[in-house]
């Protein structure tokens, strides 16, 4: 899970968002637990972390208990099983806030394990978990049940789970994500465990003191008129430039041909060293002109092409 350091401007200087992974013992259980753990601090400034007492048969960065089943003689001491485990994932981070999901999960369950799942969205300077209604007031309370109607809908297709109870609606459990060009809210409904726990965008344009820019989702019918396949689009901060991302209906094709641009799959990024394209201009907005060619007969070894 872990990222690396994030800086992040602000109007006081630099900031580092990162994060490390700690191990705990639980007295009350007699079980070591692992917790990833984000952390925020000014740029010059060591980050300060709460722990609570050590581990017993673990180091911090142990996430399971693997490496001791695989290395443990026979005449070693007293196990103590490490069953608590704590993913962390920062989702967003602007001048004053970031948002973070974690899981938290217990892996000695004979039932099965235990799965909790958590969304908050806070300050970048410390404190609680803010709630949407913070920032958009009695209008957070429709959109937000309005979006859980359709993620539940939309998790049913998959997992037979329970619907979720609208009186229970925590309107602190929420995220930010990037969806069809701009920051929109998320509503995280997390009463049930393990994939019962979903998230679906809310329909609510976030403000700019929230994310530090100005929403563009006003452009996405302009944008997925010229780009087929359009998934997600991110634009420049001066509007010139967008990054575009498609996902083709068609599994094995991984780039989509026109006259004007070649963009290709997320999911292929990684796999070339960036380099400078010489854009083409469609009206306002600036395609970069890139393709990655996959070979159908050898899926998993793609052929890079620049142009």
């Amino acid at each position: 899970m872990i990222v690396p350091d994030v800086i992040v401007p602000r109007s006081s200087g630099f900031w580092r968002v990162g994060g490390t992974i700690i191990c705990e013992h639980d007295p009350g259980t007699e079980q070591d637990g692992s917790r990833d753990v984000l952390w925020q601090a000014a740029i010059e400034n060591a980050p300060v972390i709460k722990q609570g007492p050590p581990c017993i048969s673990h180091q911090p960065g142990d996430v399971d208990d693997s490496a001791y089943y695989r290395d443990a003689a026979p005449s070693a001491g007293h196990h103590v099983a490490l069953c608590r485990r704590e993913d962390a994932k920062l989702l967003f981070v602007s001048p004053e806030y970031l948002a973070e999901n974690s899981d938290d999960y217990d892996t000695c369950d004979p039932r099965g394990g235990r799965d909790t799942k958590r969304h908050d969205v806070r300050p970048l300077d410390g404190g609680a978990p803010l709630s949407l209604a913070d920032f958009f007031g009695e209008l957070a309370a429709k959109p937000y049940n309005l979006a859980a109607k359709k993620g539940f809908a939309e998790n049913t297709k998959d997992y037979n789970c329970p619907p979720p109870d609208p009186g229970k609606y925590d309107l602190k459990s929420w995220g930010i994500a990037h969806v069809r060009g701009a920051l929109l809210p998320v509503a995280a409904v997390d009463q049930w465990m393990g994939e019962c726990a979903f998230r679906h965008p809310i329909d609510l344009p976030l403000p700019k003191n929230l994310t530090g820019e100005a929403h563009r989702g006003t452009l996405w019918p302009t944008i997925s008129g010229a780009v087929p396949h359009l998934s997600d689009f991110y634009l420049s901060p001066l509007g010139d430039y967008a990054l575009v991302l498609v996902k083709p209906k068609t599994p094995s094709i991984t780039c989509m041909h026109t006259r004007h641009r070649m963009v290709f799959r997320k999911s292929d990024w990684r796999k070339f060293p960036g380099r400078q394209l010489a854009p083409h201009r469609d009206g306002a907005v600036v395609f970069g002109e890139i393709c990655c060619a996959v070979d159908c007969r050898n899926p998993e070894n793609p052929r890079p092409s620049f142009i």
